[in-house]
């Protein structure tokens, strides 16, 4: 201060007379009165937009991890319903709670869940838990006495689809908030009736609060025409069991309906209404009261204060720069981190369909043929053919399986380019002395043209895997009695490889999603054979990693043509885009 007092007599020292004092006192207000609410004004905005940018921040996150949780509760479910509707007798309820155990353990899922399965009639004929056999007494009692008429007409509806469905959550006598997930169960298309499952709903809102600070930001959960819930109980009137509060619940705050930024969700037919707010509410720093006790200050202090004002607000905005360049810097990480999470998805999605469905249907086929081999009296010829498919399906898991490690490992990071100097025509030579077997059992012949000597630098392993797997799509999807050409040339400092077929060909949709991962592919070759397309995804990631490409040609009722382009020389010095036009190597 003594300081600033200083400051101001030497400035007021070159101000001369009682107008030149009155001058100067005028400037200053008139600064003040201009130039202050506007740095103000900018201070608070900025601020405002901060807080903004992390609240929407934390509310896609909170949005996310509620859907994944609801996701992984109704693929479990889902898993449940092919077990029931796939068995070749409808399960006891012994066996499906030894199967929903087993599960449980698979997934490590360790939430509460009661499942119940319920007749056309509405009448429970299961009720079990992990724990416990029929643990709210309901096995013949009728949902009627336990639900409206509206709810009724819902599980009638729930009957007549076979989509797995989600109904309001319940204040439930065991103590917990449940969820019942519901779904119809069809056997030799005759309706059995439908099964609810429900799992306490704390568990699957809890990975919200793990994830961030709960002193930080308060949630506003509620379903259908804006009935709030929290991880304890539904406020909807109807008894709760139990006597314990929810300390994150958002009436516990002193927050306004309108700093809650709110989305509506619909997942498997139930609507929710999902808020995030902060629970520390920044106020506007100054109000007009101060600044009027500022002008005053100003007025005693005379130039000290004002010169204060103006230091501490220049460090101000240099604050304020850096925090803006923080803010973007930020920014683009999370969009980086959310790309990153969008692709985690997608991988994990993908591997739960070929893990819940296309590994699935060969083991269950094992199984089959073994049970009804073990209990039905069957000739020779028949023994022959049951040792054919399992064979068949064994042969078809083991693929699958391989392809599937592979395409984690390297999704993961697990596995690593492992570069070393490869002769082209060994390598040909070993992936056709594989796929002979599968070749002759269809008398398709192999034809191999590979130039003399012809060497490039890759991982043996994986290229060995890339071309097993286009040769081996080759065979699949090509008739009896046809040849299949495997080419090797070189152009320029590029390593061509083709496959040519000349099978059942393929649409041009056809051709461009055959290395998505955001669908299914499922095909069938000419003798019936399955596939997943599994193979050729992990082909294109692996050519990807060696800084190559593969182009496909193919004409539906013609055949198909892939073509591998790779470097012959040291991987990390190779640009392969100035030698290729248009998909073709330029000679």
């Amino acid at each position: 201060m003594s300081f600033a007092v200083s400051m101001a007599k030497r400035m007021i020292f070159f101000v001369s007379g009682m107008n030149g004092q009155l001058l100067f006192l005028g400037i200053i207000l008139v600064f003040g009165s201009v130039f202050l609410p506007v740095i103000q004004s900018r201070i608070v905005k900025k601020e405002a937009e901060i807080r903004q940018f992390h609240l929407e921040n934390r509310h896609q996150q909170t949005l996310i991890t509620f859907q994944e949780s609801m996701k992984g509760f109704v693929t479990l479910m889902s898993g449940v319903r092919s077990y029931m509707v796939s068995s070749r007798t409808m399960p006891t309820q012994q066996e499906l709670k030894e199967f929903l155990a087993y599960q449980l353990k698979d997934l490590n899922y360790t939430a509460p869940i009661i499942f119940s399965f319920v007749d056309t009639s509405h009448v429970f004929r299961y009720s079990f838990s992990q724990y416990e056999d029929d643990p709210g007494r309901l096995i013949g009692t009728s949902v009627r006495d336990i639900r409206s008429e509206s709810e009724i007409e819902k599980l009638d509806a729930v009957m007549r689809e076979e989509s797995i469905y989600l109904l309001a959550p319940i204040n439930m006598v065991e103590g917990m908030i449940g969820i019942p997930a519901t779904f119809s169960v069809v056997r030799d298309e005759k309706v059995l009736g439908y099964v609810a499952a429900i799992v306490d709903f704390k568990t699957l809102i809890n990975p919200i609060y793990k994830a961030q600070s709960t002193e930080s930001y308060a949630h506003h959960f509620s379903v259908g025409d804006n009935v709030d819930f929290d991880r304890e109980r539904i406020y909807d009137g109807s008894v709760s069991y139990h006597t314990r509060q929810d300390p994150g619940f958002y009436k516990n705050f002193e927050i306004s309906e309108g700093a809650f930024l709110y989305s509506e969700v619909e997942l498997y037919g139930l609507k929710f209404k999902i808020g995030t707010a902060a629970v520390e509410q920044d106020e506007q720093r100054f109000n007009m009261a101060i600044l009027l006790y500022g002008w005053y200050l100003l007025l005693i202090a005379f130039v000290g204060f004002s010169v204060y004002r103006l230091l501490h607000y220049r460090k101000l905005n240099v604050d304020l720069n850096a925090s803006n360049a923080e803010v973007e810097s930020h920014k683009v990480m999370l969009e980086e981190q959310n790309r990153e999470l969008q692709r985690v998805v997608g991988t994990k999605d993908k591997l739960f369909s070929i893990i819940g469905h296309d590994l699935r249907g060969p083991l269950s086929s094992i199984v089959t043929m073994m049970s009804e081999s073990q209990h039905n009296r069957i000739s020779p010829e028949e023994k022959m053919r049951f040792l054919a498919g399992l064979r068949d399906a064994a042969k078809q898991s083991l693929n699958l399986l391989d392809n599937l490690l592979r395409w984690s490992m390297v999704n993961t990071g697990a596995r690593t380019l492992d570069a070393r100097r490869i002769d082209v025509a060994m390598l040909v030579t070993h992936v056709t002395d594989h796929l002979e077997v599968m070749s002759e059992a269809k008398q398709i012949l192999l034809k191999s043209e590979i130039a003399d000597g012809m060497e490039l630098i890759g991982d043996k392993d994986m290229l060995s895997t890339v071309l097993r797997n286009i040769v081996s799509n080759a065979i699949k999807f090509s008739h009896d009695h046809s040849v299949i050409k495997i080419k090797a040339y070189s152009a320029g400092h590029l390593a061509i490889l083709e496959v040519h077929d000349s099978g059942v060909g393929m649409t041009s949709e056809q051709v461009a999603s055959l290395f998505k991962t955001d669908r299914e592919h499922v095909s069938r070759g000419t003798r019936d054979e399955a596939g997943t397309g599994l193979g050729l995804i992990v082909s294109h990631d692996f050519i990807k990693l060696h800084h190559g490409s593969i182009k496909v040609e193919s004409t539906e009722g013609s055949g198909s043509m892939f073509r591998i382009i790779l470097p012959m020389g040291e991987l990390e010095s190779q640009n392969i885009t100035a030698d290729i036009k248009n998909g073709v190597p330029v000679l």
